[in-house]
Formats: C-alpha cells, structure tokens, sequence
C-alpha cells in the first residue's frame, strides 16, 4: 500500500496537470469529494476513501488506480520498489567481489547456476525488472562463491556466468538512475569476463561499458572503445555466427554514439557495417545474452538517426518497419522511445504520445526510467492543449506536474 505523502503526490500532480484550484476538482468531483478533504488528502494528512477516489478520478478522467499511486501497469508498486530494496545487497555483492560469503546451504552445481543465470538474463531482456530485483543479488554470490572455489574450466565457466550475472544487476542500478553503483558493477562484468577465457564475453563487456559514454559529453571516445573490440573480432565475424551477433551489436552501438557526436560519415559507416554482420547472423539473437539481427539493426539505424536531429529521416525509417511481436520488450521500448523523439520534432505530438503508451504498456519500468522521457512529456504537455487525457495521463505517471 502506498504511504500517504505518495498518495497526496499524486493527488497533487494530477490535479495541476488539469490547471485546476483544489476548489475546482471539489467542484468537478460532486459530492464525493469536498475542499476540506481535498486538503486533508493533498497534505498527507487523510488516506482516502474508496468513494472520495472514485469520484475525484472520474472528474480528473484517470484510472483511480493511478490516483493512489499504483498504476494499472503495475510501474508505480512492486517493480520499483522492489529494485530500490534490492540496491542496499546489489552494492554489497560488488563490493565483496574478490571476498564472497561462503553460501549457508549447499551450493548449487554450475548447471543449476546456468540455468539461474540464463532465466535472469531473460527477465533482463523482458524487462522483467521487478523479478529480477528479487533474485540478482543472491545468485551474483553464489555465483561468485563457486567462481572463486572451483578450477580450471569449471572455474572460467563460474567467471563466463558471473559476468552475465552483474550485467543483468546493472540493467537494474543503470535504468533506476543509481551511475555511481552502475559504473562500479559495469567494472565487475569487465573483471569477470577477462577472466573466463572467452573472447566474445569480453567483447560484450566493452559493449555494456560504451552505455556509460551516452551519458558522457566525449561520445567518440565510446567509438574508439567500440571500434577497437570489433576489430579483433572482425576475421572470425564473416563466418561465424556468435561473432558476427558481437560484432555487429560492437558496430550498432558505435553507429548510435557516433551520432551523438554529429559524426554522420561515422555513424553510417559503422551501420553499413553492422549491416554486413546482420546478413551473417540471417536471424534476430540473444546470443551472450546481446540481442543483435535484422531487427536490433533497424532499431540502431532509427537510433542514429534521431541523435543526428534527423527527424523526418527517422521517421522515415521507423515507418518502413514493424516490431516483431517476439523482440524483447526492453528492444521494443527503445524503438518507441526514439520513435516518439522524432515525432516530437516533426510536431507529430498525439503521435508521440501514443508511441510513449505503447512503450509504457510493453516495459513499463524502463520507459519511465528512461532520462529523455520526462523531458519529453514536459515538451509536449507545454504544446499540446489541455484536453488531451492521454498526454495529461502520462505526465501523472511520471511524476509531472503543471501549474498555471
């Protein structure tokens, strides 16, 4: 159940989207709701009751859901909440990374541990963020405590799951805002990776490690970084099928960040040569738990396209191409996020809107967590009249208020 001071937050919020006094919504809400327990509810002071909810929903034209803080989509209860309780232990296992507690009951075999590793980085790549929440931490030690116990093969295996283990925890601390635990985690999935013998899991290691350049105002450092892992891949990349899927998404991700850098002779360079590596991978794959084919390279060239304010052109390419009802939703949201950027620029606002709905209804905690949303929704909420319920619904969800 949500605290009070939650509640009278989104109280707050949803009635100055609308422009309205507490004096209005009493007004538009009837019977149900007077000015005094208006008050009461906006300072924290009363929980309300499920008729002073209904009815002030109905005026404010919003799921009473959303008006006690806990969204349909289920973003604004258990998913947040349980990453924000998980971080306390995710910055502990990284913290005893070279030290791990010995595990209280047996420990599991690797197997077991790849396949607990293996259903993780699905949830990863669903989005499943509040799940994932609840099992990271515990498997990151486990995981760990074998890495560290065991020897040869077995031993580089250990360090092959650990890797993929601290990715999926900074999948959590990345999109949840937390960079300063990010960049410590991103270290670990670099450490574990140097030391289980695998190429390619080491190339994906620089691949995590580039997000962190996005933030950065030095993006062509992130294509050097890129570059350089892709190119001691490049040999094996026109015939082998993991290869190519590492290489390619090396290349995808430095198209994007060469675009962020204006470089447009870069970007499409690197695009046509993840194109190349898509035709060898024939098919969209999670290979190493990197997603990369046919439709990760539309999302890219999409990607590229908005960073370099090509608006029309982004659009152009969104256009042409459908999501796949099988991609994942964390790739589906990315797509509708950029897609929505470049309707914002052409003025296409209702478009934009209706494609950050969407990106909502598919991975809901990723969408809200992403840095270019709020300010987004902002930008439309100041163009767009205020009879858009949709817009205004949005904004609600993200915590956006607009006072006049």
């Amino acid at each position: 159940m949500e605290t009070l001071d939650q509640i009278a937050s989104s109280l707050r919020a949803l009635r100055k989207l609308r422009g309205w006094t507490q004096e209005d919504l009493a007004v538009h809400a009837g019977r149900g709701a007077s000015v005094s327990t208006i008050r009461q509810v906006e300072r924290g002071a009363q929980r309300p009751s499920w008729s002073f909810t209904v009815a002030v929903a109905r005026a404010l034209s919003v799921d009473p859901l959303a008006l006690l803080g806990n969204d349909a989509d289920g973003v604004g209860g258990g998913p947040v909440r349980a990453v924000e309780a998980a971080l306390p232990e995710i910055r502990r296992v990284v913290m005893t990374y070279d030290c791990p507690r010995e595990p209280e009951s047996p420990p599991r075999g690797l197997n077991e541990l790849g396949d607990a590793v293996d259903e993780a980085c699905r949830m990863r790549l669903e989005a499943r963020y509040g799940q994932l929440a609840d099992v990271i931490a515990p498997l990151i030690e486990e995981v760990c405590y074998a890495a560290h116990t065991l020897s040869g093969q077995d031993r580089e295996r250990a360090f092959w799951l650990l890797s993929a283990a601290y990715r999926c925890a900074d999948a959590l601390v990345y999109k949840s805002g937390h960079l300063d635990l990010s960049t410590s985690v991103i270290e670990r999935i670099g450490w574990a990776a140097a030391r289980c013998n695998d190429p390619l899991m080491e190339a994906t290691a620089v691949y995590v490690r580039a997000q962190g350049f996005f933030d950065s105002d030095v993006p062509a450092a992130g294509v050097r970084l890129l570059s350089r892992a892709a190119e001691a891949l490049a040999m094996d990349a026109a015939v082998d099928v993991r290869t190519a899927s590492v290489y390619g998404a090396l290349h995808a991700r430095a198209a994007v960040l060469a675009a962020k850098g204006g470089n447009a002779n870069a970007a499409d360079a690197h695009l046509s040569i993840a194109r190349g590596a898509a035709g060898v991978v024939g098919r969209d794959r999670a290979l190493l738990y990197t997603y990369f084919g046919p439709s990760q390279l539309q999302i890219h060239e999409l990607a590229a396209r908005v960073e370099l304010g090509d608006g029309p052109g982004a659009l152009a390419a969104a256009s042409s191409w459908r999501l796949p009802a099988d991609l994942p939703a964390e790739r589906s949201s990315h797509f509708l996020i950029d897609r929505a950027r470049a309707e914002v620029w052409v003025g296409a606002y209702g478009s934009a809107v209706a494609s950050l709905l969407e990106a909502r209804r598919i991975a809901p905690l990723h969408t809200r967590a992403h840095p270019l949303v709020k300010p987004m929704v902002e930008s439309i909420l100041d163009r767009l009249p205020r009879r858009s319920q949709e817009a205004m619904s949005l904004g609600a969800w993200l915590g956006l208020s607009r006072g006049h």
